[in-house]
């Protein structure tokens, strides 16, 4: 079990946490073209790609999303606001499965819970995630400051990832 970064910056984002056999991408502010090429870096198939996570609908965060979810069949969680707003934005067409993630659940193998963040986007979320293994991750992005949610859904976790924004 591993997390790798595909890419962080202003011009995209997306993460993996997973192994060979399976893992979650949060977000997929990335090409699919770059995206193929950062996965490869990383020895990863995109077929290992069980599910992606979405924090929030900005287009760094969401760029490549439509391509990657429907080419590589990838169902894509977030929270009702995000969801909403992609399909409302014509980021999404609707063509690939969606869910809307609002309290703890099963996603590919993982145990997912979402934790609201403070960001200027409807529905922005964290993910506390619970790996199989015993192991736990956290994964925050955008972040101004670490509001008490914030920091009750990363806290007990062995990694986290926090970036920050222009806050």
């Amino acid at each position: 079990m591993f997390f790798y970064s595909l890419c962080s910056s202003s011009k995209g984002n997306a993460n993996f946490l997973g192994d060979a056999s399976g893992g979650i991408l949060f977000d997929a502010g990335i090409g699919i073209r770059n995206f193929s090429k950062a996965l490869s870096l990383a020895e990863l198939e995109p077929g290992c790609i069980r599910a992606i996570l979405v924090s929030h609908d900005h287009s760094d965060h969401v760029h490549g999303l439509e391509a990657i979810s429907t080419r590589c069949g990838i169902p894509v969680y977030g929270s009702r606001g995000t969801l909403e707003s992609l399909l409302k934005k014509g980021i999404l067409s609707g063509k690939q499965q969606l869910f809307v993630l609002d309290g703890p659940a099963e996603v590919a193998g993982f145990y997912v819970t979402p934790f609201a963040t403070p960001h200027d986007s409807v529905g922005s979320i964290g993910f506390h995630v619970d790996c199989e293994n015993g192991l736990s991750a956290a994964v925050c992005t955008d972040l101004g400051y670490p509001s008490d949610t914030v920091m009750r859904g990363i806290l007990g976790c062995d990694f986290v990832m926090l970036e920050s924004n222009y806050d």
